[in-house]
């Protein structure tokens, strides 16, 4: 669900992402059963709009007019951290996000800032499905990095990780690295 679990904290950032527009903004509040945390909406529109593309700075409210008019346009992403920033009740209110560019063109920096229960930063680098190996194109390539990694060779793992981030060539998404993902990325090459 999109809609926030507590609603006293403030801030939002929008930003645009290798094409897909994307909100930022607090998911809980000191009242929650986690805390703060912090949602990461992506647009369902495939365009985007001259207002969206931009991420503001944490002291202007133009862009909650923009949230309010077209909140129904996104989808639930990410929430975070999972559990959760911390549940002090600096009575500010404020929740700040914060969006810059990343080192690559397809990364964005989040920065996230409660009162009294911290800080965080989180990079976010959007990806090509099928680009295992990560070079911005789906070839042979990715094949050779999915068989790698079902063979524990080539640096990527063939199960989640402990902390809970799937394997990059995990292509179907089912948990494992298997011969399905292979077949996945050989699809994607191919165009079906």
């Amino acid at each position: 669900a999109l809609c926030p679990e507590g609603n006293e904290a403030n801030g939002a950032a929008i930003f645009t992402l290798m094409g897909k527009d994307y909100m930022l903004y607090p998911y809980g509040d000191f009242r929650s059963t986690l805390g703060f945390r912090f949602m990461l909406a992506e647009s369902n529109d495939s365009q985007p709009t001259e207002s969206q593309g931009k991420a503001k700075s944490p002291g202007d409210n133009s862009q909650f007019s923009i949230l309010n008019s077209q909140f129904s346009n996104y989808h639930a992403t990410w929430v975070f951290p999972q559990l959760g920033l911390g549940k002090v009740n600096s009575s500010t209110w404020d929740a700040p996000c914060c969006v810059t560019d990343g080192d690559q063109p397809n990364q964005k920096n989040l920065y996230i800032y409660v009162p009294g229960n911290g800080i965080a930063a989180y990079t976010l680098t959007a990806g090509i499905r099928g680009d295992v190996n990560g070079d911005g194109k789906v070839d042979i390539a990715d094949v050779n990095a999915v068989i790698n990694a079902m063979l524990g060779k080539g640096g990527l793992t063939p199960s989640p990780s402990p902390g809970g981030e799937g394997s990059p060539a995990d292509i179907n998404g089912d948990g494992k690295v298997d011969i399905a993902d292979v077949n996945a990325v050989i699809n994607i090459m191919l165009g079906k």
